[in-house]
């Protein structure tokens, strides 16, 4: 159905990966992913990510859901580079 991988910094959540299959998308579980992590890590006052600069359904996902374009950045997987954009939303 969906996962994903998160890494945190003292006040800082990195979501390093965060999926849902496509047969599970549009019910709200990308949503409620995003609010169990929130609950789970109260103490946290920023979520940063990274979101691959041509994947516009996950960039339209995330800036639904308050999150910000502050940045582009470069990353390598698996021997392949990719222009990725990075996003943060800050949790009052």
């Amino acid at each position: 159905m969906g996962n994903g991988f998160l890494k945190e910094n003292n006040t800082v959540l990195y979501i390093e990966r965060l999926h849902v299959s496509p047969h599970y998308q549009h019910q709200g579980i990308g949503a409620q992913l995003m609010e169990k992590v929130i609950e789970f890590y109260p103490q946290i006052k920023i979520i940063e990510l990274t979101v691959e600069k041509h994947n516009q359904k996950a960039f339209n996902f995330y800036i639904k859901h308050d999150f910000k374009h502050v940045s582009d950045c470069t990353i390598e997987m698996q021997g392949v580079k990719m222009t990725c954009f990075v996003m943060r939303k800050s949790i009052s």
